[in-house]
């Protein structure tokens, strides 16, 4: 086991502490980095190398098993994640695509309507998959601005067709807006006879990566325990004595950085392993925030 002498953590500190300061101007400079510079400074690469790479895959595997029990939930309406949501943004394109075409921007119009009408039925076929994997259970509000989305390009394809004097053409594309119409409709009936159902889907995202985040903090604490077992007690308390000295005299960062906030009382690879385990380092800010 490494055990380093006073003269060792005196050099170590003042290297820790340069580095540290010459590294605050980076906006890509997180605190991990700046504990991997402490263990570095105090030669002890080695271990920061393995304490970050652990602590990294927690946060990694905390958003892989919240997407995984999203799936073994909800299937294919899981939002975000389930292939029902995919397919209706493909349908959304295939409409979107309809209604550009029907305007005749670049290419008149008649010379696309077989296209138009391709465009629409294939909008409307996969709307219609997205109701049978459904299969009349409630999903995601989500889905239903998306249905609202291709439900206004069909129609204005509709419009625009029939305004041609395309008459077999406009119909077949106003049948599929029908069809999208209906989907919409079925989508708000079923959220309303089913609240509960519906209450749950809209909030499972956040619930999965909740239930997440408690493994995540468990096994951040797990991690840490190891750490110091590996470290032990001796090279640990060097660390921490390097750490604070460097820490805290570094100034704020011009991005708002404080490393002072980190005291004697975070254990050594303390730092790296609370950062990597933060919710806004392996989950989008957005969705962080409301954790």
């Amino acid at each position: 086991m490494t055990v380093l002498d006073e003269e060792s953590i005196r050099v170590a500190s003042e290297a820790a502490r340069r580095n540290v300061r010459g590294s605050l101007g980076s906006r890509s400079f997180h605190p991990r980095d700046a504990e991997m510079l402490v263990f570095d400074a105090a030669g002890q690469r080695a271990h920061a190398v393995e304490i970050w790479h652990a602590a990294r895959a927690i946060g990694e595997e905390g958003n892989k098993s919240a997407r995984a029990e999203l799936r073994r939930r909800y299937g294919g309406r899981a939002p975000g994640v389930g292939w029902i949501g995919w397919v209706l943004v493909l349908a959304a394109i295939c409409a979107a695509l309809a209604l550009v075409m029907s305007t005749g921007f670049r290419v008149p119009a008649e010379n696309l309507e077989g296209v138009v009408v391709a465009l629409s039925v294939a909008a409307a076929v996969l709307i219609a998959v997205t109701l049978v994997g459904a299969r009349l259970r409630a999903t995601d509000r989500a889905h239903g601005r998306i249905l609202l989305t291709v439900c206004g390009a069909l129609v204005g394809a509709a419009a625009l067709t029939l305004g041609r004097g395309a008459v077999v053409g406009g119909a077949i594309v106003a049948s599929a807006a029908l069809v999208a119409l209906a989907a919409l409709a079925l989508l708000y009936v079923v959220r309303h006879r089913h609240p509960d159902q519906a209450n749950a889907i809209d909030n499972a995202t956040a619930t999965a990566y909740r239930e997440a985040l408690a493994t995540v903090q468990d096994r951040a604490a797990d991690l840490q325990r190891q750490t110091a077992d590996r470290l032990g007690p001796e090279l640990a308390a060097a660390i921490v004595r390097i750490r604070t000295a460097a820490f805290a005299e570094a100034p704020v960062s011009p991005h708002g950085l404080d490393l002072a906030r980190y005291d004697d009382a975070v254990p050594a690879g303390g730092v790296i392993i609370s950062d990597f385990a933060d919710p806004r380092v392996w989950l989008p800010r957005a969705l962080a925030d409301k954790l």
